[in-house]
């Protein structure tokens, strides 16, 4: 059933079946008297209801077209049907990761989204037919809210000239769980839950005209050095990719560097904020706290020369854990190209939102963090979100401004 038929009450769905079979054997039922056997009872009275409601009328059309009866018969004796309509393959999909969207929505945008659907000129007359029931192509009715299903994917509906399109606009591009990024990760991170016309252009035009992207983002790249790819791993978090971030401006914690650690596989990534005369108990702390306690023990970690990584007690630490340390060539990070990248991506990231005296980039991580592992990667085509738990992370969603 559409979603919007799944909100029928029981004696209509129980009809609703009757009038799918009808249409569909409709040739082999045509000028042939029948019966229709159902565990319904009330689906015998429906012929000599007094009052209809107008789909019903439509229903009692087509029902007059054909010389049949209903005959009851109990529950416990309707054996047959009842298995073959609890098939696992006529299952219907969970609505429950389907509409979860529709149920994060504050009432002040659901009553805003209802009051654009009655005043747009192309979804307007769509919810209208939703609400008495019909059901449009492409189109599905769920909670007075309207949902657009395009290659199997199923979003929120939303008119092309609604406020809420420039609050969501916001949201996937300019706020700090969104990261700033360029076009087609904040389109990518857009049409998971939304849809309207022309999105892909007005988040192009959206992001071309964004004055922080304009000031804090490089035009030209300068040349990395020679990097060269590593073999893929076989499984997540097998192999990590290490690297620091500073000296940076010392905030009020007195951190000034991160630790960056990218599981090689997803491209999940990790940011401890951390300083500049961290010694290796320190990195192994970090290492412990933020990979180990969640992903496990990696067979090896990535990273570049560096005395923290060389102490006797670091490279002790890995022969305990059975992780191999491999050094790439100092000043050529051959085996360092990932973290290089990311290194860059999470600078220009705290450039767009850290504050006057760049003492806050401490705070700023966590919701850094989220904005990168919920983009979708170039390399693997999803997010590193996805690639972990299999599903897209829950995402606020404000009241439009």
């Amino acid at each position: 059933m559409q979603s919007a038929e799944r909100n029928y009450p029981v004696h209509e769905q129980e009809l609703l079946a009757v009038i799918h079979a009808l249409r569909t054997w409709r040739y082999y039922l045509d000028g042939t008297k029948f019966s229709v056997h159902t565990d319904h009872a009330t689906l015998r009275h429906f012929p000599t209801q007094p009052k209809l409601t107008r789909r019903q009328a439509r229903w009692m059309e087509l029902l007059q077209e054909y010389d049949f009866d209903f005959k009851y018969k109990r529950g416990v004796d309707n054996i047959v049907p009842d298995a073959l309509s609890r098939r696992p393959d006529y299952r219907e999909p969970d609505p429950v990761e389907l509409y979860n969207l529709s149920v994060s929505l504050s009432p002040d945008v659901r009553d805003q989204l209802v009051q654009d659907y009655n005043d747009d000129p192309r979804l307007g007359p769509i919810y209208k037919d939703c609400l008495d029931g019909k059901v449009a192509n492409g189109y599905s009715f769920q909670n007075n809210l309207l949902y657009f299903t395009r290659r199997g994917a199923t979003t929120l509906a939303i008119p092309r000239h609604s406020p809420i399109r420039l609050t969501l606009l916001h949201d996937a591009h300019d706020s700090a769980t969104a990261g700033h990024f360029g076009f087609q990760k904040t389109y990518d991170n857009l049409r998971r839950f939304v849809y309207w016309p022309h999105i892909a252009k007005d988040t192009q035009q959206y992001v071309a005209t964004c004055e922080k992207c304009q000031r804090n983002k490089d035009s030209q790249d300068r040349p990395a050095g020679l990097l060269q790819p590593l073999p893929i791993p076989s499984q997540r978090w097998e192999v990590v990719t290490m690297d620091f971030i500073g000296p940076l401006p010392p905030t009020a914690r007195n951190f000034d560097a991160i630790t960056v650690f990218v599981d090689k596989l997803t491209k999940q990534a990790h940011f401890v904020p951390s300083t500049t005369s961290a010694t290796a108990v320190d990195v192994a702390h970090q290492f412990f706290d933020n990979i180990f306690k969640l992903h496990g023990t990696p067979t090896s970690i990535i990273s570049d020369r560096d005395t923290r990584f060389t102490s006797r007690f670091w490279q002790e630490l890995h022969r305990l854990m059975d992780v191999k340390l491999a050094l790439s060539t100092a000043y050529h990070p051959q085996t360092d190209g990932q973290t290089e990248v990311m290194n860059k991506t999470l600078k220009t990231m705290l450039r767009a939102f850290i504050d006057n005296k760049q003492s806050n980039w401490d705070q700023l991580l966590p919701s850094l963090e989220f904005a990168y592992n919920n983009a979708v990667n170039a390399s693997t085509g999803y997010s590193p979100f996805f690639l972990n738990s299999g599903q897209h992370p829950r995402l606020p969603h404000r009241s439009p401004r």
